[in-house]
């Protein structure tokens, strides 16, 4: 009936319209049915009897007795009655019985006769009724395929997994021949080059068949799939339970029933598994003929399978999906063809208003960023930056412009940080390109003023005065007395330490050197000692004049004055004896130093970044003012205990200390640190902790 039905009237998941021909009635309550492999013949079993009639009339061909009946593949059967008696029958003459040393829990048929013990089955071949193999799994099923007489695919279905093996005749009478000239007798395992582990699937399987190659199944999750030289596909996802009945080659189409009797088809081009074969077989001319005849939707599956086998570069060719597509040339390597993948569906998954906009899709985005990376680790630096900047990903754009040492680029970023509100960016890149006055536009920007302010005091104090102004202001909205305790630069003068007024004046000369240009990184070696100088102190000790030119090139320094100003510097006696005892710091005399003509930064220079906010409490006098420099470290920026250098990602927020305590005054208690964040300035400038002091509030700097 089913090669009768309308193939147009055949849809995926339908039932298929069948008309029911009644065509007798079964002498015995069938409790099992067993079809010929010609399909001409069939046998019922049931009530310890099994009965065998013609398919087309149902006249009686055989009868006897039986409690499970199977079939050979070349039309022989065998049987198994109540005592575990096995008897095998040629032309429907009884040819040899036997009885194993082991009780037959159930019998399986196909090329070899299997029979099922309590944890293991055991496979005898048809002709001689010899033992093949025995094999320690519990089947519920055994699927052979329709292969040659040399060997062939069989699938054991148990209750948790099922096993794809080939059998290979030749190599079992190879086997039995050696055993036999050799006068060795059976040892109840069988040979074991009777059969090949092909793979093991772990997943249950409800019924199966094969189609050429490859095995068809249902499992107990309700998928239909294939399985084909260790690749699995779903064909569909089933509505409710059913069972396989077959294949019909002229319809290409797999047919199903459930249990009320219902039968439903679902499509399977034999062209795309008889390609399969061919495939596996390295035979490329058949392949490439199968290929014609299959459709071209079913061309993403073809690229699956062929990705599959190791053949990526044909799968390029054949695929249709985008996805795949990209994925197979960026695992090829082709970065500039997965760039042209991308562009072309940039409109995909996105609203026309979208589109015309320029806003790509999730999925484009991140495609970009991993073309991007992938870009990244073969050095293929332009096209990296191309995807970022595609992907709008402004931290891979900050990695690559610092790694490249592109302050043009850096500089873009932090334009387009600070345009999009990404603060942790914007920050980084400005703090990059010691533009100082950015970096506090960043944090008051983005409400972060007391960052600002401590900020403002260690690197750039002439902007402190209207930042703290602006947080009394903020402050003063939720507690005007702790708005009080904070001092003003100029309305409390007092509560600074002197050197703010000389800081201002090392932050112009440090501000006057930005402009003239950066040091070269190679003059390193003859700037160490220059490097390790306290910019307020030399302020203070030979003049603003003198520092500037010093900085700017204008006056010619030797290197044993440098040595000399180090270490005057480093022993002369400080003003307030210092938390710590302090090492004697001396420099190495540097070869001649000319301070260079000034240059436009560039990769491979030396970025300059001070702090000039003076001494700090615990730290020494060369710290204060000491120079880092981005590009090679110059090891230690102060020399001294009681100060640690800050990552790059980690500015300090520091600020000047409170003023001294008085005799019998509980100490503050300060805040605990907060290990940096990656996104926000609460971790990557640290916390402002508040301190309560015995006494009312405290005027604090």
């Amino acid at each position: 009936n089913l090669r009768l039905v309308d193939e147009s009237s055949l849809a995926d998941g339908e039932r298929v319209p069948l008309s029911v021909k009644d065509m007798g009635s079964c002498e015995l309550f069938p409790q099992s049915i067993a079809h010929h492999p010609n399909g001409r013949l069939f046998a019922v079993c049931g009530d310890g009897e099994y009965v065998i009639y013609t398919a087309q009339a149902l006249r009686n061909k055989s009868f006897g007795q039986a409690v499970e009946f199977v079939w050979s593949e070349e039309g022989h059967y065998g049987t198994r009655d109540n005592n575990g008696r096995v008897t095998i029958f040629h032309d429907f003459k009884e040819t040899f019985s036997f009885k194993p040393g082991f009780t037959v829990e159930e019998i399986f048929g196909g090329k070899l006769l299997g029979l099922r013990g309590g944890d293991f089955v055991c496979f005898y071949d048809w002709a001689d009724q010899r033992l093949v193999q025995k094999i320690e799994v519990t089947p519920k099923k055994v699927v052979w395929a329709e292969g040659s007489s040399g060997s062939s695919l069989l699938a054991i279905l148990c209750s948790d997994a099922f096993y794809v093996l080939r059998f290979n005749r030749e190599a079992y009478q190879k086997a039995a021949e050696e055993r036999g000239a050799a006068g060795g007798e059976d040892d109840g395992e069988g040979f074991e080059e009777a059969f090949e582990l092909i793979q093991e699937v772990n997943e249950r399987a409800e019924s199966g068949l094969w189609v050429a190659d490859c095995f068809v199944y249902v499992t107990s999750a309700l998928r239909l799939q294939t399985f084909s030289s260790g690749q699995i596909d779903t064909l569909a996802h089933l509505e409710k339970p059913m069972a396989l009945l077959g294949f019909i080659p002229e319809q290409n189409r797999v047919f199903l029933i459930d249990r009320e009797l219902g039968v439903f088809s679902f499509s399977l081009h034999l062209a795309m598994l008889e390609y399969q074969s061919a495939v596996i077989r390295r035979d490329d001319a058949l392949a490439e003929q199968l290929f014609l005849q299959i459709p071209p939707e079913m061309h993403a599956r073809v690229a699956r399978f062929l990705d599959h086998q190791g053949f990526k570069e044909r799968a390029l060719e054949v695929t249709t999906d985008p996805d795949m597509k990209f994925d197979l040339a960026l695992s090829l390597g082709r970065l500039q063809q997965c760039a042209e993948i991308i562009r072309s569906n940039a409109t995909a998954d996105v609203s026309p208003s979208s589109a015309q906009a320029g806003i790509l899709s999730p999925l484009n985005i991140s495609r970009w960023k991993q073309l991007g990376d992938v870009a990244l680790e073969h050095g293929h630096f332009s096209l990296a930056v191309g995807c970022f900047q595609e992907a709008n990903d402004l931290s891979g754009l900050l990695l690559v412009s610092t790694a490249m040492g592109d302050a043009k680029l850096l500089s873009r970023v932090a334009e387009q940080a600070a345009a999009t509100k990404k603060a942790n960016v914007a920050f980084l890149a400005k703090l990059l390109l010691q533009d100082l006055k950015g970096c506090v536009d960043v944090l008051m920007s983005s409400d972060r003023v007391p960052e600002a302010a401590f900020f403002a005091r260690t690197y750039c104090p002439s902007l402190l005065p209207p930042i703290v102004a602006k947080w009394k202001e903020e402050l003063g909205k939720v507690n005007q007395m702790l708005a009080n305790a904070l001092a003003d630069p100029v309305a409390n003068p007092t509560a600074f330490p002197a050197d703010l007024e000389v800081a201002c004046k090392a932050e112009k000369i440090l501000q006057k050197r930005r402009q003239a240009g950066f040091f070269p990184a190679d003059q390193f070696p003859h700037l160490r000692g220059i490097l390790d100088l306290d910019l307020c102190e030399e302020i203070k000790n030979i003049g603003e004049a003198e520092v500037e030119k010093m900085f700017l090139g204008d006056a010619q320094i030797t290197d044993e004055e440098i040595g000399a100003i180090v270490n005057e510097t480093s022993s002369a006696e400080p003003a307030q004896p210092p938390p710590m005892q302090q090492q004697p710091q001396t420099v190495p005399p540097p070869s001649q130093y000319s301070p260079p003509a000034a240059a436009s930064p560039a990769a491979g220079q030396m970025f300059m970044h001070t702090e000039v906010g003076g001494q700090q409490p615990g730290q020494s006098p060369a710290a204060a003012g000491a120079f880092n420099g981005v590009g090679p470290s110059p090891g230690s920026r102060g020399g001294g205990p009681g100060y640690e250098d800050y990552p790059l990602t980690d500015p300090p927020g520091s600020a000047p200390g409170p003023p001294p305590m008085q005799a019998g005054e509980a100490p503050m208690q300060a805040a605990p640190h907060v290990p940096p964040g990656a996104d926000d300035f609460d971790g990557l400038m640290g916390g402002v902790g508040e301190a309560q002091v015995p006494g009312g509030p405290r005027m604090v700097s």
